[in-house]
C-alpha cells in the first residue's frame, strides 16, 4: 500500500537529483521523453553546460524545482491533450539587479534540449513523409488549420530554441 503522506512528484525530484533516475531518452523514446529530458537542468543546474558561469541562490534552486514540477504537469498534461506548451516564467515580489544583464533565464541546456526535442520530431516526420507532403501539411489548432506549413513552423520552433540557448551562451560570456 502508498503511505498517506507519499509524494510522488518530491520523489522524482529527489531520485533525479540524487542520480538514481535519468531523465535522459532512450533510442526508442518519443517526443514526450525528449520534452521531459529538456526539463532536467531545472533539477540539476549544476551539471548544464552554463553551470560554471552562474551562481545560484538556494531560493532561485527552489524555484527551479517548482519550474520543474510545473512544466513537467503541463507537459504531461498537453501530452494527453495535445495541447501547445505554455510560456515559462516567474514572478518576484522583489527587484534584482543581474550582472551580467540577461534578457531570458540563464538556462541555456533546457533551451539546447528542447530544440533537439522539436528537431527529433522533424526528424521523425521526414523520415515517413516527403518534404512536399509536409510543407503542404499544417497543425490543426481547435480542429483548424493554423495557416502555416508543419514544417516551416517545426523550423522556427528550432531555431527559436537554438537561439535562446545561443544567446544565454552569450549573454553568460
Amino acid at each position: 500500500p502508498i503511505p498517506p503522506d507519499f509524494d510522488l512528484m518530491k520523489e522524482l525530484v529527489k531520485s533525479v537529483q540524487e542520480g538514481n533516475v535519468s531523465l535522459k531518452p532512450s533510442s526508442d523514446s518519443g517526443w514526450y521523453d525528449h520534452c521531459v529530458y529538456a526539463l532536467e537542468p531545472l533539477l540539476l543546474p549544476e551539471k548544464a553546460e552554463e553551470a560554471p558561469k552562474l551562481k545560484l541562490s538556494e531560493r532561485y534552486r527552489e524555484e527551479l524545482v517548482a519550474l520543474f514540477k510545473s512544466l513537467l504537469s503541463l507537459t504531461r498534461e498537453s501530452h494527453a491533450k495535445q495541447l501547445d506548451s505554455p510560456l515559462m516564467g516567474c514572478a518576484m515580489s522583489l527587484s534584482i539587479w543581474l550582472y551580467p544583464e540577461l534578457t531570458v533565464e540563464p538556462l541555456a541546456t533546457y533551451y539546447g534540449r528542447r530544440a533537439d526535442a522539436y528537431q527529433f520530431v522533424r526528424d521523425v516526420l521526414t523520415s515517413h513523409f516527403s518534404v512536399s507532403e509536409l510543407n503542404s501539411s499544417q497543425r490543426l489548432v481547435l480542429g483548424q488549420p493554423n495557416g502555416k506549413p508543419l514544417l516551416e513552423e517545426l523550423d522556427e520552433m528550432i531555431q527559436l530554441f537554438r537561439g535562446l540557448q545561443q544567446l544565454v551562451l552569450h549573454e553568460l560570456g
